[in-house]
């Protein structure tokens, strides 16, 4: 249904298709969700390069992107941030074999993240990445 440069690759492992994939996008006809703008393709880039791809060599395990971009409509339909990184294409939550683990790895390879946020109990990292904007927030949800 909606296949518009989605196999497009942004780093060695990672794809467009992973970062803009929803069910809830699908069921609601956000047609936009599927075909990100070359602003929010170069937000992810860059987001894989700088981040993810240096955590997935040296944790040499497979990320899975659970939510990457998120058009407006969206955000609010399942209730994110006004002000979201996601809308943005820079941020993303990816789960592992160990979340845990790799939200330390991701402190102690000092990457240059904005915000880095570890939710224990839903099993998922937060990672938010903008040049301009490298504040390193690190923390840990119950």
């Amino acid at each position: 249904m909606y296949f518009i440069k989605r196999k497009m690759k942004l780093s060695k492992n990672f794809n467009l298709k992973e970062f803009t994939r929803s069910q809830t996008a699908v069921e609601n006809d956000f047609t936009e969700q599927f075909t990100p703008g070359s602003d929010i393709v170069g937000n992810l880039t860059a987001l894989c390069e700088n981040v993810l791809q240096p955590l997935r060599y040296n944790f040499m395990a497979t990320l899975y992107v659970t939510s990457g971009y998120r058009c407006e409509r969206l955000n609010t339909a399942i209730k994110g941030a006004i002000n979201s990184d996601h809308m943005k294409g820079m941020a993303t939550d990816v789960t592992c074999k160990d979340v845990e683990g790799l939200y330390q790895l991701a402190q102690l390879l000092d990457l240059p993240y904005k915000q880095l946020i570890y939710y224990k109990s839903k099993n998922f990292v937060h990672i938010s990445y903008d040049p301009s904007d490298i504040r390193k927030q690190n923390w840990i949800l119950t």
